[in-house]
């Protein structure tokens, strides 16, 4: 069984922590989407984030596949509290140390009145695992949060290392049962 992540693609507006700031999916970000997803056909489920970076991809993949979507809100982004809508610039400006200590180690150091990093592994790893447990191809839509968490999960990296982990826009990560394939 393969499981494939996908990360929206760029939204409009500035590069910001939008974890829970709804933001629509630019023209480029649907081409990205787009191309990621064009030659794969096998899977027989799609599950998506709520969020409409997310979700309005699925939707449109789910029709043209002839596939069921599932919107799951457990495959949101973090929550950023005070942070979510504002760029890295602007918390550097009121919120340097904070941002700084979260960058350093986002295990003990969480956003304002936002998630834990543990909140957020928790309902993340719940939903892996139960849909690891579905055994049918599959494939979710999501955010660069729940991909890193993913990633460290199945390959044993520490959490601490969470923030050294790329994850483009539209960048897809396949897992076969619990290895990781080639990209």
């Amino acid at each position: 069984m393969q499981i494939d992540l996908i990360r929206h693609g760029e939204y409009e507006g500035e590069k910001a922590y939008c974890g829970s700031t709804d933001r629509k999916l630019s023209e480029k970000g649907w081409q990205q989407m787009s191309a990621a997803c064009d030659c794969h056909n096998s899977w027989e489920q799609i599950i998506s984030s709520p969020l409409s970076r997310c979700t309005a991809f699925a939707k449109q993949l789910s029709d043209n596949l002839q596939i069921p979507l599932t919107i799951d809100g457990r495959w949101r982004e973090m929550h950023f509290g005070r942070w979510d809508g504002f760029t890295a610039l602007d918390i550097m400006q009121n919120d340097e140390q904070a941002l700084t200590d979260f960058w350093k180690n986002p295990v003990k150091y969480s956003p304002p009145e936002g998630e834990t990093l543990q909140q957020v592994v928790s309902r993340i790893l719940v939903a892996w695992n139960e849909l690891k447990q579905y055994a049918k191809p599959s494939l979710v839509v999501t955010h660069g949060g729940p991909m890193r968490i993913i990633h460290c999960h199945e390959k044993n990296h520490p959490l601490e290392q969470l923030m050294e982990i790329q994850v483009q826009n539209a960048e897809l990560h396949s897992y076969l049962l619990n290895k990781e394939l080639a990209k």
